[in-house]
């Protein structure tokens, strides 16, 4: 056992080292360590890390890191992985993001190649103070109590040294919370994310000086969103978050398409057109099946529906363009009117039909024929004809009102109504859930805003403020 002030080095077997005022070491030769067994090392403090040159690891069996606190690395390197298996477990948030903008990348060469000047100083100056120390201990050979055996420098150095270790990490510490400023100064052309409280997004986007495109998936718990534009539809980034939980800008608005798969069972669709083409070696069949089917007409650029479009239900099918304007196929009976009650109707029902023209008509049944123009009236039927009483051959009994344009009228809008109240609780069922799509998007931004606003506090009383 050799003893020394603050240093106790025991070794019979086994090595045991106590440095009760710190270590400090040194190499400048090649330092190979070979460690057979557990080698566990625990540092309490701070821990100053360099490797000019070659670094080499190997690690055969497990390897665990903790890290607690903020980390900067800065490389210029290529990697190259081979796992046979990897995971990650119960991470609040992960985001990854490729791509800068041109100030954004003008700025990172700039830290860039600060950071490696100020690491290249600074490690200039701790060898510089090393053969300061060495020369002095050559020219003084005899000021044994400057001299550290382990370490092979005389001892004044020691705190220079240190000093210049200290100011090199917290120089990198600054480099870090400023290149972590601008992800604040552009949005980048790629990004995934992963987040608790934000869901998972996936997005796409380049800005260039003609023309921009976009395109990104989100999922949360409302369910599947997929868009697409050519316009940049910007990042929906919460404050102070390096979470995207989507686009800010919904594409449909912006010249795009936007489809989501809602959690309440609703598929929605929303762009200017839809084409769809279907390809067989013998045909092609386009089957939906709904229970009802509403194709809704609207507006130059708008939501809101006009009264124009096709209606198909149990209740029977309804084209039509506007209140006064329809066709019909119900239970019972065809209808198309033109005109609303002044205007013309056709009326086929399977015991009769008519085709009529404000006061004048034909129609049709098992009783006869009757024919009205102006104020004259003829009915025929197997017994006797009737010309207005003009022209009277065994008269038969009097033809009865006609109805048929009023019939057609009301089960055109009996058959729309039923189909009006579907369409608006399917307008309700939309807007409902486009309001707690909103409202869930709002919610995971302020939850992901205060859980990085109380981790910035956290990690602020751990570490000094740069």
């Amino acid at each position: 056992m050799a003893e020394s002030s603050g240093i106790v080095n025991i070794s019979d077997g086994k090595s045991f080292s106590w440095f009760a005022e710190g270590k400090t070491e040194m190499s400048v030769k090649n330092n190979l360590e070979i460690v057979y067994g557990t080698a566990t090392s625990v540092a309490i403090g701070m821990k100053n890390e360099f490797f000019l040159g070659h670094a080499s690891e190997v690690t055969i069996g497990s390897k665990i890191g903790v890290s607690l606190g903020p980390e900067f690395t800065l490389t210029e390197s290529s990697q190259l992985d081979s796992k046979e298996t990897d995971s990650s477990h119960y991470m609040t948030a992960f985001t990854s993001t490729v791509g800068a903008s041109p100030t954004q990348i003008l700025a990172m060469k700039k830290l860039r190649y600060l950071a490696f000047v100020l690491v290249g100083a600074q490690t200039a100056l701790m060898i510089a103070s090393a053969i300061m120390a060495t020369v002095r201990l050559k020219q003084d050979p005899e000021s044994k109590e400057l001299y550290s055996p382990g370490v092979g420098i005389t001892m004044t150095v020691l705190p220079q040294i240190a000093a210049v270790g200290t100011g090199l990490i917290v120089a990198l510490l600054a480099f870090k919370k400023k290149w972590g400023s601008l992800k604040d100064m552009g949005s980048p052309a790629a990004a995934l994310s992963l987040d608790v409280d934000g869901g998972v997004f996936l997005g796409s986007r380049k800005t260039l000086p003609t023309a921009s495109h976009t395109a990104g998936v989100l999922i949360n718990e409302t369910g599947v969103q997929i868009s697409t534009a050519k316009t940049d539809l910007t990042y929906s980034q919460p404050t102070g978050s390096e979470s995207i939980i989507g686009f800010s800008l919904d594409a449909d608005n912006h010249g795009g398409t936007r489809v989501e798969f809602g959690n309440d069972g609703g598929t929605r669709l929303f762009g200017e057109t839809m084409t769809v083409a279907l390809k067989g070696s013998n045909k092609a069949v386009n089957l939906a099946l709904a229970e009802e089917h509403l194709l809704k007409v609207t507006s130059s650029n708008s939501l809101t529906p006009t009264l124009a479009g096709v209606g198909i239900s149990k209740d029977g099918i309804l084209l039509q363009r506007d209140a006064t304007t329809a066709i019909s196929a119900q239970d019972g009976s065809v209808n198309a009117i033109v005109g609303g009650a002044a205007g013309s109707a056709l009326r086929l029902t399977s015991s009769g039909a008519s085709l009529s023209n404000g006061q004048n008509f034909v129609s049709v049944d098992a009783q006869g024929v009757y024919l009205r123009f102006g104020g004259a009236t003829m009915k025929v039927n197997s017994t006797s004809l009737d010309l207005s009483g003009n022209l009277t051959v065994l008269v038969g009994s009097p033809p009865g009102p006609f109805t048929g344009l009023a019939d057609a009228i009301r089960d055109i809008g009996t058959l729309n109504t039923a189909l009006q109240a579907t369409y608006t609780a399917r307008k309700f069922s939309d807007t409902a859930f486009d309001v707690a799509r909103n409202a869930t998007n709002t919610a995971n931004e302020t939850l992901i805003t205060a859980r990085d606003a109380s981790r910035g506090v956290l990690e602020s009383l751990k570490w000094p403020t740069l």
